[in-house]
């Protein structure tokens, strides 16, 4: 059972969130309409300009994708220690553009020091409990409270860094890095947060019968894959 959960946390359930749920996923502190700032065409981008494109390109997603995105209090702060640590001749020299393609802060030549710069000024910033947490939590198909105790876990046990690293850069996360040590990590915590009956497969079909969860079936349609949706296993009809 903790294998087929780390499994599924790691390579399924990653940042597609769908219906309402008690993690915090930041859609609500970001204006919809949010437009990157313009940059001049060349010289020193103003420190405060920069500060203005790192907020957007943390805090802006697709309007079409409810991806987990940085609450705007907690990407000011980062940006700033961004712009502090690099310095803005730098991040103009590096060619930083907000909101351009192969010009965001995965896509310029930094440092590997440097990158560490930007990861602890992120991880100083955001709240990487909430971030993972619903991340875990994907469009529905886990409970809120296991993927807040999930990453609850994981905080505890000092393995939020590979996530952290993830938002900045847009790098895999790979449990199997620094001798699995994420891996053992969420495998200890499946034990202690997940239940046998947590998951909800797409598609369950048994052999010779009817399909028992439609990944495609909207919320309250028979087959729904969303959790709201599943029956009660604690609950017992009596004939």
């Amino acid at each position: 059972m903790a294998l087929a959960a780390a499994a599924a946390l790691l390579l399924g359930g990653c940042a597609d969130t769908g219906p309402s749920a008690e993690v915090d996923d930041g859609s609500g502190s970001t204006p919809d309409d949010m437009a990157a700032p313009v940059f001049p065409d060349s010289g020193v981008v103003p420190a405060g300009l920069l500060v203005e494109g790192l907020v957007f390109d943390l805090t802006n997603r697709p309007v079409s994708l409810d991806y987990w995105a940085a609450p705007t209090d907690q990407a000011e702060c980062a940006a700033g220690a961004i712009v502090d640590a690099l310095g803005a001749e730098r991040l103009s020299s590096a060619g930083y553009r907000p909101g351009v393609v192969g010009a965001s802060l995965n896509d310029i030549d930094l440092s590997l020091q440097e990158r560490e710069l930007v990861a602890d000024a992120v991880q100083e910033c955001v709240d990487m409990v909430e971030a993972v947490a619903a991340m875990f939590y994907g469009d529905g198909r886990m409970r809120s409270s296991i993927a807040s105790c999930l990453a609850e876990g994981l905080g505890e046990r000092d393995q939020l860094r590979p996530f952290v690293t993830a938002v900045v850069f847009g790098a895999a996360v790979d449990p199997f890095a620094d001798d699995s040590a994420l891996a053992t990590a969420l495998l200890d915590q499946s034990v202690v947060c997940v239940p046998e009956t947590a998951f909800n497969w797409s598609d369950l079909d048994l052999p010779g019968g009817p399909l028992i969860l439609d990944e495609n079936a909207p919320g309250g349609a028979p087959g729904s894959p969303f959790v709201d949706d599943q029956p009660d296993p604690t609950t017992t009809t009596t004939p």
